[in-house]
């Protein structure tokens, strides 16, 4: 996948207007271009790493099947609202940023730059 990546922070009403286009691709990816930094005060841009990070955080693939909760909702965890090839959009909860805030917190350096130079790039 060629995506790039980026996480924001979003207020409940960013959050409503989000969910209120669950179902209408089009429109949510308007909504979320519509968004300013007022609305997202806290953003992370991530560009094309997501996808090694993602790799990393899980047992290195994309899905998550590998059953590694937490970690595995760090990039693509939470409630799909859209996949496509150019877009994925999710959403975690309150509850589940927590849980992801506190398993990084809890994630040594090492064992993750170990599991980066062990990827397969081709995959």
């Amino acid at each position: 996948m060629a995506c790039r990546g980026y996480f924001l922070a979003l207020n409940e009403s960013c959050v409503a207007r989000l969910l209120a286009e669950d179902g209408n691709d089009e429109r949510l990816i308007e909504v979320i271009k519509q968004l300013d930094m007022a609305d997202a005060p806290d953003e992370c841009d991530v560009d094309k790493a997501w996808d090694g990070i993602h790799r990393c955080l899980t047992e290195g693939g994309l899905g998550g099947e590998d059953r590694t909760y937490r970690l595995n909702a760090v990039v693509l965890g939470g409630l799909p609202l859209h996949q496509s090839d150019g877009y994925v959009v999710s959403h975690n909860t309150p509850a589940e940023v927590h849980d992801v805030a506190a398993a990084l917190s809890e994630l040594d350096a090492e064992p993750f730059i170990s599991r980066y130079w062990a990827l397969d790039p081709d995959v």
